[in-house]
């Protein structure tokens, strides 16, 4: 998938900046169509449509570090409006999950 991104011109993209916690953080979306692409047997029933790839940048302002990586996000929606919100949403979920779990572990470790 990831020559695909390289190949193949991506259908819509997007670029939002964040300035939160010390660091600017740019992601930059792209959206390919990947309807016709084979996959493997074994995905024959998740009806693959998109392909994301999003690249995040970020500068932390107090030392000037920069960061950089690159994702990729396969969908089964083909609607362009609100895919890169959902999938900044899916991000935060995660990252949402991993604190609540990680606080329980410690409140239990106190015992």
């Amino acid at each position: 998938m990831t020559d695909y991104a390289k190949e193949f011109p991506a259908i819509d993209q997007k670029t939002t900046f964040d300035f939160n916690h010390g660091r600017v953080e740019q992601r930059k979306y792209w959206l390919y169509d990947i309807i016709k692409q084979d996959f493997d047997p074994r995905w024959d029933e998740t009806a693959f449509k998109s392909l994301v790839k999003v690249q995040r940048t970020r500068i932390n302002q107090k030392n000037a570090k920069i960061s950089s990586e690159v994702s990729y996000y396969i969908s089964n929606e083909t609607e362009k409006e609100g895919i890169f919100d959902a999938v900044r949403n899916h991000w935060s979920v995660e990252v949402n999950n991993h604190l609540r779990n990680c606080s329980k572990i410690n409140l239990h470790s106190e015992r």
